[in-house]
């Protein structure tokens, strides 16, 4: 038997895309908040451990989208300072492993201010190739200092200085009022400052997470050299959510079995 070409072009199944900022809301119906939200009272003030889980977003309501890596966070609180310890873990694609470790001293302020920290990147390729490089990180004075190998990079900052990663702790402190915070200037892995940053509370908000109705605070930064963020804060302070663009990072006890408190 002889099978013969239609002349007719198969329809793909309709592809409901992203129109819409990524929110509470869609990212329940795309799967991204699977399971409900951490139970337990938390302390902002005191030492904790937290994981997220990286989803990112690329550009259809019903599939392609996925986990991408992981973020982890820990805070030691030291005399009227703290420590902040990070690792994040990406997959890109080829299965390229991206990892940044850093160990930084920040202040007990509104931004978490780092004045010191070290920093340790490894990249290994799909052909399991390994690369890696450290380098050490302060603030002096208007300057960021950064020492590797070479000689020192100097850096200038505007006005106060943060790092993304930072924020994800100093907002679990900050008072849920529609004061305005300092124009400050952020790092992005501790890399180089981008001033002119604005960070604001916009407000309570009943949202949809998993299925289940909960009431969740919500801040939002903006500035030049990046996209916005929206950050979502649980009735306890525990940033649950945080947004950016298309990548996600949604809170994941699973990841420290044992619990999130040290």
């Amino acid at each position: 038997m002889v099978f013969q070409k239609s002349g007719k072009k198969r329809r793909r199944p309709p592809s409901h895309s992203v129109r819409r900022p990524l929110e509470p809301a869609n990212l329940s119906e795309m799967g991204a908040l699977a399971g409900p939200l951490p139970g337990g009272r938390f302390d902002p003030l005191g030492n904790f451990r937290a994981a997220y889980r990286i989803w990112t977003c690329f550009g259809s309501l019903e599939s392609g989208n996925n986990v991408q890596g992981r973020l982890a966070i820990s805070r030691k609180r030291e005399g009227k300072g703290q420590t902040l310890a990070f690792e994040q873990v990406l997959f890109e694609v080829g299965k390229t492993r991206f990892s940044i470790r850093v160990r930084v001293r920040c202040r007990m302020d509104s931004l978490a201010s780092p004045f010191q920290w070290t920093r340790k990147v490894s990249i290994r390729g799909a052909d399991g190739v390994d690369y890696a490089y450290a380098d050490e990180g302060s603030v002096r004075g208007k300057k960021v200092e950064i020492q590797g190998k070479g000689p020192p990079l100097l850096l200038e900052r505007r006005g106060p200085l943060t790092d993304e990663w930072c924020l994800f702790e100093a907002l679990q402190r900050a008072p849920l009022t529609k004061e305005g915070f300092p124009v400050f200037s952020v790092m992005k892995a501790f890399s180089t400052p981008r001033g002119g940053q604005a960070l604001r509370y916009t407000g309570g908000f009943r949202v949809s997470w998993a299925g289940e109705e909960v009431r969740l605070h919500r801040f939002d930064r903006t500035g030049p050299g990046g996209l916005p963020w929206e950050y979502w804060l649980d009735e306890s302070h525990r940033l649950v959510l945080a947004v950016t663009g298309p990548r996600v990072y949604v809170l994941d006890p699973s990841l420290f079995p044992e619990g999130g408190k040290r």
